[in-house]
């Protein structure tokens, strides 16, 4: 089965017309785009911390679309400045994905 992601409303879906959402619904997902610091690099598992320049708000990166975008973050070091476009995954809490890779610095 090929997935397809909809970058328009985040949606990951086994084909066009069979959304795949949280217990069957499949809800919009909110999205930032914004220039972060890398807070912690990527760890073992795949997870990485990232903070908005004001320090006030930090996302916790799971998961990421396409294994390019991991591949291009797995050697960002602490500290990088990066611009991103995340999306909030609702059945992780504070859990975000990252759909696009805007610039790496």
């Amino acid at each position: 089965m090929t997935h397809q992601l909809n970058l328009a409303d985040g949606k990951r879906s086994a084909g066009p017309n069979h959304p795949q959402g949280t217990r069957g619904v499949d809800q919009p997902r909110q999205y930032v785009q914004t220039t972060m610091t890398v807070d912690q690099p990527m760890n073992s598992h795949g997870g990485m911390r990232l903070a908005a320049p004001t320090g006030n708000e930090v996302y916790q990166v799971v998961d990421y679309a396409t294994e390019e975008i991991r591949e291009s973050l797995a050697h960002i070091a602490e500290g990088a400045l990066i611009k991103l476009r995340l999306v909030r995954l609702g059945s992780r809490g504070d859990a975000w994905r990252v759909v696009a890779s805007v610039s790496l610095k």
